[in-house]
């Protein structure tokens, strides 16, 4: 069965049409959503959650791969590969059943990229992401260079503040300050120092938690004791923290807060006051990792100008219900507190735009906000933008799928921010 409007597949944008194309297969040899994507530079693979194997995807001895991430199909690996002397640098697509690669786009010969940070999506469907002191925006059509950031040391990790859409970026450096966190403004890219700590230690991850607001960053006192750290979403201050020895990459459950950890060859999962859940690994081949993500997360995805008076696109990819039904919200007061539902939240904040439009198709300002996802568990919607916003409004669109298989009977993921420029 289609949904309503997924014959307006054609309007989203040629990038990410082409990943679909170039490496999608059937959803029924996929990969489980929620198994783990990891990589340690020289390796890409899938573990599996269930069974606690790994499955190598891609392996390399001349080249270094980096900075994953999930396609908006939800379900194709985007990767960065570093080769050559000097460096080149591409990003690439990995099929996540067979592991096959396509290039997508072959970067500038910058001498000073460096091992390559972030691949963050954003709001336009490009992805954002860095190499020493250059943070790049990259699409399909290219590269536009977002800031040049000199003097602080290399690039060690990228976000995206979920709450305003600014750039965030953590700086490393073998003198003092060791770690500079910066946040880079999206619309003006004024970039303010927010935190300078001499930790010794060269984070690869910082993680935006959705139902706090708060940062994620795994930091090391003296170059020995790894903990993962809470920082406050606008003083940066340090809210808690707790030990995770050998700590590199981490990732959030959107709907739950807690993370999955990454130290040298294993995995283990914690619950945001850093109770361990379970571990898995040690995964032979794999030494390092510094990258990992939950397969499946990307639920929504959107893409568009989002100027006012024009159009914002939304991509919903729910693997695990096909053809079921789904209803879509947008608001004005952004992700919290958000609706609970058991220890998982809807993270969107209700106001009279969340329930004018949650679940409706309204003729000239929604469109396929509520309907059947397809046999891949895919629809499109769309959201008009009057005229009369203001340029820098945050808005927010949340989603859920209902599958009888799940808590509630509600399949949940993050939810998007886009802002009006």
């Amino acid at each position: 069965m289609r949904s309503a409007d997924s014959g307006r597949m054609n309007r989203f944008p040629a990038a990410m049409m082409l990943l679909l194309i170039l490496v999608s297969v059937p959803s029924s040899a996929q990969p489980y959503p929620g198994d783990l994507l990891i990589g340690d530079h020289s390796s890409v693979g899938i573990v599996d959650r269930s069974l606690g194997t790994v499955r190598t995807l891609a392996s390399t001895s001349t080249a270094l791969y980096s900075a994953l991430n999930l396609a908006s199909d939800n379900a194709t690996v985007l990767a960065l590969l570093a080769t050559g002397f000097p460096q080149q640098h591409f990003v690439l697509a990995l099929s996540p059943v067979t592991g096959k690669q396509a290039t997508l786009v072959t970067l500038p010969s910058f001498s000073n990229l460096g091992p390559m940070r972030g691949n963050c999506p954003d709001q336009d469907g490009s992805h954002v992401m860095g190499g020493w002191y250059t943070l790049l925006r990259v699409s399909g059509s290219g590269t536009t260079t977002l800031a040049q950031l000199l003097g602080l040391g290399g690039m060690a990790a990228v976000a995206i503040d979920t709450d305003t859409r600014d750039y965030m970026v953590d700086m490393s450096s073998q003198t003092p300050p060791m770690n500079t966190l910066l946040r880079i403004d999206r619309r003006t890219q004024a970039v303010t120092t927010v935190l300078s700590v001499n930790t010794g230690h060269k984070s690869e991850a910082l993680e935006h938690d959705q139902k706090t607001g708060h940062f994620w960053l795994p930091v090391g006192w003296s170059g020995k004791l790894t903990r993962i750290v809470l920082l406050h979403r606008t003083t940066l201050g340090i809210i808690h923290s707790f030990p995770a020895p050998g700590a590199q990459g981490i990732a959030v459950d959107q709907p739950t807060s807690d993370l999955y950890v990454a130290a040298g060859s294993s995995i283990t999962s914690y619950t945001p006051k850093g109770i361990a859940l379970r571990s898995w690994g040690p995964f032979p081949g794999f030494q390092g990792i510094a990258d990992i993500r939950v397969l499946g997360h990307r639920k929504l995805a959107g893409a568009g100008t989002a100027k006012p008076g024009g159009r914002y696109w939304i991509q919903l990819c729910f693997p695990e219900s096909p053809g079921a039904a789904y209803h879509v919200a947008a608001s004005f007061s952004g992700l919290r507190p958000g609706i609970p539902i058991g220890n998982r939240t809807i993270h969107i904040h209700p106001d009279p735009l969340f329930f004018l439009t949650a679940g409706r198709s309204l003729p000239g300002v929604t469109t396929g906000f509520g309907g059947i996802l397809d046999p891949a568990g895919r629809a499109l919607a769309s959201l008009w933008i009057p005229a009369t916003v203001s340029p820098g409004t945050v808005v927010t669109v949340a989603a859920v799928a209902v599958n009888p298989a799940k808590p509630a009977s509600l399949d949940l993921g993050a939810s998007i921010t886009f802002m009006v420029l």
